[in-house]
């Protein structure tokens, strides 16, 4: 049975001064978006003026391994314990990442033409919450365009 809405979940860290650099290396992730705390912030035409970020800012699409054969499709279940058992993978990294005064989350964006139901089993909230991973989810009308994913 297809699925009535289509998603995308990444990895967000948020750090006071971390070197992205240092996450990708340990994480093994590309990340898509990613900045250094202290470094130059462009203008931008909704923001003026140029400046430093104040923040370190990391973002990486997550996914399957990419030995998965080509085609097969997961479930948004699926797709959140991969991201946990990521971080469970690097656990002293985390550990010192949020002594540090850091945090990570997993940014869910789903997108669905009409009303849609979203399963979860507990077995995945249970390793959602061993993790300390916080999840955000952004929700749009429309279904994305596969060439987007």
């Amino acid at each position: 049975m297809a699925r009535e809405y289509d998603f995308a979940v990444s990895l967000k860290i948020r750090h006071p001064s971390i070197d992205p650099d240092e996450i990708t290396r340990t994480l093994k992730l590309i990340p898509q978006h990613a900045w250094k705390a202290g470094a130059d912030r462009p203008a931008t035409a909704e923001r003026s003026s140029a400046g430093t970020y104040r923040e370190t800012l990391w973002i990486a699409p997550l996914g399957p391994s990419p030995y998965a054969p080509q085609g097969l499709e997961f479930s948004l279940d699926e797709a959140l314990r991969f991201g946990a058992l990521q971080v469970q993978r690097s656990r002293p990294f985390w550990n010192r990442l949020v002594a540090e005064g850091g945090s990570a989350e997993l940014l869910i964006e789903i997108f669905g033409a009409e009303t849609f139901t979203l399963e979860l089993t507990p077995a995945t909230f249970a390793l959602l919450a061993r993790s300390k991973l916080a999840i955000s989810v952004q929700v749009h009308s429309g279904i994305r365009s596969r060439a987007v994913a």
